[in-house]
């Protein structure tokens, strides 16, 4: 399945690279382009964020959003691809329509 572009958008964050030992390095506070990606139906499947203004990859991250139906409402239950899902992305796919207080 091939999914289409449904929100862009830019928050300044700290970012940090951390893994099972801890952190990498130190936050940096930096312009994240943020992408939500989903079916053609408008239902959100999957995120990316990586830095703005820059050409190298060393902030990147992607996952899937996991997304249930009940009684035709839609409710964001899960993701996957990194440790803490930020709180920009969950707005975001409140601002979409959904349910997100699982996640919150």
């Amino acid at each position: 399945m091939s999914y289409k572009p449904l929100k862009t958008f830019q928050v300044f964050t700290y970012v940090r690279k951390e893994n099972s030992f801890g952190w990498v390095d130190e936050p940096n506070h930096i312009n994240m382009e943020v992408n939500i990606f989903g079916d053609e139906n408008g239902v959100p499947h999957a995120y990316e964020m990586y830095e703005a203004d820059s050409d190298d990859d060393y902030y990147y991250a992607s996952g899937v959003l996991e997304v249930d139906f009940i009684d035709k409402k839609g409710y964001l239950t899960g993701y996957d691809g990194i440790f803490s899902l930020p709180e920009f992305i969950i707005d975001a796919v409140e601002e979409m329509g959904y349910d997100v207080e699982e996640l919150r």
